[in-house]
């Protein structure tokens, strides 16, 4: 999960929670690391808030109550090991075109094009 939990990222996902009237002092943000059995090299990033106190939010025009210690499940994101996303890119009928990968190695950009 290195480079993911991050300030950008955490701002990101507390976006929707502070739309709806929940607080940083609400409860925590918690993300999880698990690998998919489906593929390997294929990582899902799982998202939740943690409720630290009761608290309500109103989300299209309903009220939502959270008691403390609750679990909120929110969207997930995935990782992919630079040789599973080309093995993706393939299975779904594309090829890289061009390929590059950013200053500190870590990441891959891919333009791709139908095979």
């Amino acid at each position: 999960m290195a480079g993911y939990d991050n300030p950008l990222n955490r701002r990101f996902a507390w976006a929707p929670l502070h739309a709806v009237g929940v607080r940083d002092e609400d409860g925590d943000l918690r993300f999880e690391a698990k690998d998919d059995p489906r593929l390997p090299g294929l990582h899902l990033i799982p998202k939740h808030f943690h409720a630290g106190r009761d608290i309500a939010a109103l989300m299209g025009g309903e009220l939502l109550r959270l008691s403390q210690d609750d679990r909120l499940d929110m969207s997930h994101s995935y990782k992919y090991a630079p040789d599973t996303f080309l093995r993706i890119l393939s299975d779904a009928g594309l090829a890289a075109r061009w390929q590059s990968r950013s200053l500190d190695g870590r990441f891959l950009m891919v333009l791709a094009g139908l095979a």
